[in-house]
């Protein structure tokens, strides 16, 4: 969020050569504060009962530009204030020394100190706010220990309150503030199961629970963490649907829930997570069929669906995966031919098709349209023909497994 624009017009307005103006003070029954651009440096007073201030139009204008500084302090307050909140990641100066410099700018342009504890107070508030979200954060994390019943390893034993929750094992927080951004506890014979409080922390980018032994429902509060980019679970006994609310984590990169007991669909919602470049549900016990989304997943690289008991055709939907590099669909019961757009797919290093019911045979210049293929795996169906002498002479090509068709 940038309020520099802001700042620029106001400097518009105020910005114009302003004479250097002083007080002086003439003597009389009352002691009235004169401005003059060409008073002496020292003030003068006269005697009197009652004191009053008049101001000359060059006051006035000084007037207005002490109160447009104000202002902008104001507006730099919020900006700093924000830019910590909302993307303190990002941030490339210290929010909280940003903000007691302007502070302490603030206070040069006015004398009464209330004036300055005025602006304070005005951001209090939201440094409150932050500082509370903070706190949320080791709240969560303690409330995810407590579905924690098995920790071999005893990776948890530093969450207590003898280290501050960003230094607890397998916890990294963003360097520019104390919130929680990686949650990383791979391979831990951890038991237990998934605390829906962790859809509180807010800021968290990656998690990482992949070779566990949690189990239970994925909680559908992980579709709250919109900043996610990296979702790992596999190779867990997580149960129940695929929570539809993680379409809410539009920033979503890696999705691997591969090896579960998960059930249901796969949800027509994942379509608009754009940003997938890895997608797996590998060895899961899935029903219906290769769902057309993947059409919209542009920027997929890897995609894993094998061993789900899909079944159907494979849809025509491969003309706008460019970067698609690797597929798994075998172990299914995947029926016809593969599409022709698939062999179109020229970055392709690694197919696995193999146990399925396909048909049809290989094109002529297979090897010609899929340079890179180094696997090609088709055992176990129905395809029919003979090896395209393209496929045989490519020179990337290591494994060719096209047995019992």
């Amino acid at each position: 969020m940038n309020f520099l624009w802001k700042e620029e017009r106001v400097r518009l307005l105020i910005d114009s050569p302003i004479a250097s103006s002083t007080p002086s003070y003439s003597s009389g029954p009352s002691r009235t504060l004169i401005y003059s651009p060409r008073a002496s440096t020292t003030p003068s007073y006269s005697s009197g009962a009652s004191t009053s201030v008049s101001y000359s139009p060059r006051s006035s204008r000084n007037a207005k530009y002490l109160n447009c500084k104000l202002l902008l302090g104001r507006i730099k307050v919020l900006e700093a204030t924000v830019e910590m909140y909302m993307h303190p990641e990002e941030h490339t100066l210290n929010s909280t020394a940003l903000l007691h410099e302007v502070y302490n700018d603030m206070g040069k342009l006015v004398t009464n100190p209330i004036s300055t504890a005025q602006e304070v107070e005005f951001a209090a508030p939201l440094t409150r706010i932050i500082h509370a979200k903070a706190v949320d954060d080791r709240a969560a994390l303690l409330a995810i220990k407590s579905k924690i019943n098995g920790d071999p390893q005893g990776i948890m034993s530093s969450w207590n309150d003898s280290l501050h929750f960003c230094l607890w094992e397998g916890i990294a927080c963003g360097s520019r503030h104390q919130r929680v951004i990686v949650l990383n506890l791979p391979s831990q014979g951890l038991v237990g199961s998934l605390s829906p409080s962790i859809g509180n922390l807010s800021f968290l980018k990656v998690i990482r629970l992949q070779n566990n032994s949690l189990s239970g429902e994925i909680p559908p509060q992980v579709g709250r963490l919109f900043r996610l980019h990296e979702l790992r679970l596999s190779n867990n006994s997580f149960q129940g649907k695929i929570p539809t609310s993680l379409t809410n984590c539009s920033n979503l990169a890696v999705l691997h829930m591969g090896y579960n007991n998960l059930v249901g669909k796969i949800p027509d919602e994942f379509g608009s997570l754009s940003m997938l470049n890895t997608l797996i549900f590998h060895g899961n016990n899935l029903t219906g069929g290769i769902p057309r989304f993947i059409g919209n997943l542009t920027f997929l690289e890897t995609l894993s669906f094998g061993d789900c008991g899909l079944g159907g055709r494979i849809p025509d939907v491969f003309r706008r995966l460019s970067k698609l590099t690797r597929i798994a669909l075998a172990g299914n019961n995947l029926v016809g031919t593969v599409p022709h757009s698939f062999y179109n797919l020229s970055s392709l290093e690694q197919v696995f098709f193999d146990n399925n019911r396909l048909t049809g045979g290989l094109p002529l210049n297979i090897g010609l349209m899929q340079p890179r293929l180094g696997v090609l795996s088709l055992s176990d169906n129905q395809f029919i023909g003979s090896l395209p002498p393209s496929l045989l002479s490519s020179p990337e090509l290591t494994v060719l497994d096209v047995a019992r068709n």
